[in-house]
C-alpha cells in the first residue's frame, strides 16, 4: 500500500511512460547513422576542454601545495599559519563550484576564465588537504637530521621533505586533472559541455 501511495503521490504522467518505446526508438533512428557534419567543433571542443582542465590542475596545484604546507602540522611555521592553511581548506571545500561560478562571473564576466577560476578555488581545498595529510605523514628522522646539521630550512624541505611527499603529489596531481573535467561540465565553462548547450538550443 505504501508504494501505490507512493506512486499516486508523484503524479506520474503515464502517457509519456506508455510512449516511451516510440521515443526510444525515434532516438536511435536519428542517432543512426552518426552525422560528421560538427566534428570538426566536437574536435575543437574536445581539445578546448583538456586545455581548460590542464590549466586549472597546474593553477591548483600551484596554490594548493603553498596552503598544504602551512596546514600541516609537522611544517607551518606557527600556529597562526596553521589556522589560515585550514581556514583556506575548509573554506574552498564548504563553497559549492557553481557559487564560486557566479562570484567569478560577476567580477570578469561570463566565459572560461570565470569558469577556470571556480574550478581552481573549489579544487584548492580537495587537493591542499591530500598534500597536507601526506606532508603530516612523513618520517621526521631524515628531517631532524638535516635540522642537526645545520640545514636550511629550504635544504630540509627540498631533500627531507620533497622527495618523500613526491609519490602522493603525482598521484593527486592525477586525481586533480580527473577532478575538474565533471566540475567543467556543471557549470558550463567551455568546451564539450558550452559546444552540447549550443547545440541543443540551435535544433
Amino acid at each position: 500500500m505504501v508504494v501505490v501511495w507512493a506512486v499516486r503521490d508523484i503524479d506520474i504522467f503515464w502517457p509519456w511512460v506508455w510512449d516511451a518505446p516510440n521515443q526510444i526508438s525515434g532516438l536511435g533512428a536519428r542517432m543512426w547513422p552518426p552525422s560528421t557534419a560538427g566534428l570538426n567543433g566536437i574536435i575543437a571542443a574536445l581539445i578546448e576542454t583538456v586545455h581548460i582542465a590542464t590549466l586549472a590542475t597546474f593553477l591548483t596545484i600551484f596554490l594548493a601545495l603553498p596552503v598544504a604546507y602551512i596546514a600541516a602540522q609537522n611544517t607551518t611555521p606557527n600556529r597562526a599559519c596553521l589556522w589560515l592553511g585550514r581556514f583556506i581548506l575548509v573554506s574552498s571545500r564548504s563553497v559549492n563550484t557553481i557559487i564560486w561560478a557566479l562570484l567569478f562571473v560577476a567580477i570578469f564576466g561570463p566565459g572560461v576564465l570565470a569558469g577556470i577560476l571556480a574550478i581552481v578555488f573549489r579544487s584548492i581545498g580537495f587537493i591542499g588537504k591530500l598534500m597536507g595529510e601526506a606532508i603530516e605523514e612523513i618520517d621526521r628522522r631524515p628531517v631532524e637530521a638535516m635540522e642537526a646539521t645545520g640545514a636550511s630550512k629550504a635544504k630540509v624541505v627540498a631533500y627531507a621533505i620533497v622527495p618523500q611527499v613526491m609519490p602522493a603529489f603525482f598521484c593527486h596531481c592525477d586525481s586533480a586533472l580527473g577532478y575538474q573535467y565533471p566540475r567543467i561540465d556543471s557549470i558550463g565553462a567551455g568546451g564539450c559541455r558550452w559546444y552540447w548547450g549550443h547545440s541543443s538550443g540551435r535544433d
